[in-house]
């Protein structure tokens, strides 16, 4: 399953803030995995604070970043830009051995290769970006552990071995989706060439937006409405993804025009965070999934269905306001589902109750409580 992470570049007087890992003793953005019950932005802001001991304020949504082809499977990076508000600079014990801010013509020479275009989007002031960013080093489908074990075999410094598992490797990077603010980015890169909590699910959904109407999409499972979209495969961006799904479930080829949001939904049945964007129609028919969909339709503003899925209503919104690179956290306890782990167990108790479905829907969110705050955006 592709795993979700984040990173921040925080800046401050025209710097930069790097740490230095522990492991490879390479330099890179602070950032991390996600945690259990933990928006994407609540995560950033705590990564940054346990990794360089400085508190943030969030400021834009940069983009999104599919790293392919590396360390058992594909990892989607959130990038936040952010400004330093207090705590002091220090290290994280077992993680970081060095944390400094630097100007950006005076980066170190080791710098994680898949940083460098991060760092190089943030600074230009870009929001809403996609892109793939694929890199095939030796060992590049060993875990973690295993690439540390052969690293203390090597008899190596940490930061050489870096460097010859990296040397001459080419860094392809697609740019999956232009930003609607800031220079379209230049070259990043300086290599040449193209028990424990559940995993937090990544998926996408697609805006898709035609004469001022929006597509939906009645479910079959619960008989309520919603945007195309599902969980990322393996081998794909979350761009690559979000047309693939749009495909798949409307028989429409979508061409993406911008990166709404990133909706974090916590609480129900398992953490997951959303990739919204915004797409028209390039090609393709209108129909239906077969055992997914019972109907699609544009709808016009007011005339959007009530029985929604739940979040769908404010992504909705803020696609057709033409909102661009949000950040929302939507925490959702339906009382009925409190103890829920799984879809499948979502589907007994809907099949066990006798409603109709849209019905059974509908009244287990009757006292339900939905908290939506909009954590980065305007």
């Amino acid at each position: 399953m592709p795993a979700i992470a984040v990173n921040v570049v925080v800046i401050h007087e025209g710097q930069v803030l790097l740490t230095q890992r522990e492991d490879l003793e390479v330099w890179c953005l602070p950032g991390g995995g996600v945690e259990s019950g933990e928006s994407l932005a609540q995560a950033a802001v705590r990564e940054t604070l346990e990794e360089t001991g400085v508190e943030v304020e969030l400021t834009r949504l940069v983009g999104v970043y599919s790293r392919q082809g590396v360390f058992q499977g594909d990892l989607h990076a959130v990038l936040f830009a952010a400004r330093p508000v207090g705590g002091t600079l220090r290290l994280q014990p077992g993680e970081t051995i060095a944390v400094r801010y630097f100007h950006p013509d005076e980066l170190p020479e080791d710098v994680a290769v898949s940083h460098l275009r991060r760092i190089a989007d943030a600074l230009r002031g870009a929001a809403g970006l996609a892109w793939q960013q694929r890199l095939d080093p030796p060992m590049a489908d060993l875990p973690w552990q295993e690439w540390h074990a052969r690293r203390d075999r090597s008899g190596l410094p940490r930061i050489e071995f870096y460097r010859q598992c990296m040397a001459g490797r080419a860094l392809v990077e697609t740019l999956d989706l232009p930003p609607w603010r800031g220079d379209l980015p230049a070259g990043g890169s300086r290599l040449e060439g193209g028990g424990q909590a559940p995993r937090p699910v990544v998926y996408t959904n697609v805006a898709v937006i035609c004469e001022g109407r929006i597509l939906l999409i009645q479910r079959e499972d619960y008989q309520v409405w919603c945007m195309p979209g599902g969980e990322v495969e393996a081998g794909e961006s979350l761009a690559q993804g979000a047309i693939r799904e749009a495909r798949e479930e409307t028989g429409l080829e979508v061409r993406l025009t911008g990166l709404v949001g990133i909706y974090s939904r916590l609480g129900f049945a398992g953490d997951a965070h959303a990739v919204l964007f915004s797409g028209d129609v390039s090609g393709g028919t209108l129909r239906p999934q077969a055992g997914e969909a019972l109907d699609l339709r544009f709808f016009a503003p007011e005339d959007i269905p009530q029985a929604l899925l739940a979040g769908h209503g404010q992504r909705i919104r803020d696609a057709l306001n033409q909102v661009r690179a949000a950040s929302w956290r939507q925490e959702f306890v339906p009382p009925l589902f409190d103890q829920v782990r799984s879809r499948q167990d979502i589907y007994a108790i809907r099949d066990q109750s006798g409603l109709p479905r849209v019905q059974f829907y509908l009244a287990s969110l009757a006292c339900s409580r939905l908290e939506e705050v909009l954590e980065v955006g305007e």
